[in-house]
């Protein structure tokens, strides 16, 4: 019983936090949505997250690596993330966890990494190889 209690909390917490944050994505063949002008492969993809995160880790500018390297919209925001919000219909920065635009893993690094340092591992996501950047949280 005390697991479950500890569940409700986390979750409640959760449910009540936003946090905003960066992203590198970088799409390959076998990512969702399909795309038939994606000439990278899935291995290609990797190769090149791995290298684009080392370079991140080690405090090369977050913005202008996704400027570069990230295939996502996002990319040309410096990597910014930004989602409608569910209310007012407007973009905003601001991510909830149930989100279904982001990928969960992205979600999860997003709530669960440190404020403000490069997320310690590449994320294998449906819709690619993505590199997170958590960047703050608040209480709604």
């Amino acid at each position: 019983a005390a697991k479950g209690v500890e569940l409700k909390q986390l979750f409640e917490t959760l449910r009540d936090t936003e946090a905003r944050g960066q992203a590198i994505v970088l799409h390959h063949k076998d990512a969702y949505p399909f795309r038939y002008d994606q000439k990278r492969t899935r291995a290609e993809a990797e190769e090149l997250a791995r290298s684009v995160h080392a370079r991140a880790l080690a405090g090369e500018d977050f913005a202008a690596l996704a400027r570069t390297y990230s295939s996502d919209v996002s990319g040309d925001n410096g990597g910014h993330l930004e989602t409608l919000d569910p209310v007012t219909k407007r973009k905003t920065p601001w991510i909830r966890i149930g989100n279904t635009d982001f990928p969960l893993p992205l979600l999860d690094a997003l709530f669960r990494g440190e404020v403000g340092k490069v997320f310690p591992e590449v994320l294998d996501t449906s819709r690619g190889f993505v590199i997170v950047k958590p960047l703050e949280r608040k209480r709604v």
